[in-house]
């Protein structure tokens, strides 16, 4: 119920009834915290595997290009989300988290490489996104548990003796291949950095208060 209908129970000579105490103690006591981090937050691993061609964040989203010092080589990258959440007390239990992410698709397509025409087939997969309360792992999802949709939610329904922030880690495989060899300047990104988009938005946790 709005702030403002409420408080029109309480001006000077009106006479609140039991209903309208009730309505004041159930705008005041939410059992539900939802803690909320931006796409700003999205870290990258350190490292080689660190390696970007591009990195935009606007409009509470993370958009970024990989870079690859070499293609024909299977590779993973781990990027992580990282939410505080040290005010919470053990009676409040993770009931589940959202987050929203758009990886890019596997696709053939082809590549100049000098004067020659290089056909890259492109193989991008989630191979797993992991929870943790600090370094204690609470859940992990592996490829074919995760949402297709790019919004994302997971049922994690976890309580802890002492919560120490939320850390997300999620973990992708890249194949990408040439058809023939390839120059040492050649570089995927150059013309084709919109075939390697990756789109990071926010992440999303929501707790309840565990009934005693």
């Amino acid at each position: 119920m709005e702030k403002n209908i409420i408080k029109e129970y309480f001006r000077n000579g009106s006479r609140p009834t039991q209903a309208h105490f009730y309505s004041l103690i159930d705008a005041c006591f939410n059992e539900d915290y939802s803690g909320y981090v931006s796409g700003y937050e999205l870290k990258i691993a350190n490292g080689e595997h660190a390696s970007l061609k591009s990195l935009d964040r606007t409009e509470g989203k993370t958009i970024l290009v990989p870079w690859f010092k070499r293609i024909n080589i299977p590779s993973e990258r781990i990027y992580n989300y990282s939410i505080p959440c040290c005010n919470l007390g053990p009676q409040m239990v993770l009931e589940k988290i959202r987050l929203e992410m758009l990886l890019p698709s596997s696709k053939k397509y082809d590549a100049k490489d000098g004067g020659e025409t290089v056909k890259i087939s492109q193989g991008i997969t989630l191979v797993s996104i992991s929870f943790y309360n600090g370094s204690d792992l609470l859940q992990s999802f592996d490829t074919k548990d995760v949402p297709t949709s790019a919004q994302k939610e997971f049922l994690i329904r976890k309580s802890m003796d002492q919560w120490n922030g939320i850390n997300v880690d999620i973990k992708v495989r890249y194949d990408i291949k040439s058809n023939i060899a390839i120059s040492d300047k050649f570089d995927l990104t150059d013309a084709h950095a919109k075939e390697l988009e990756h789109v990071f938005g926010g992440v999303a946790c929501k707790f309840r208060k565990e009934t005693l």
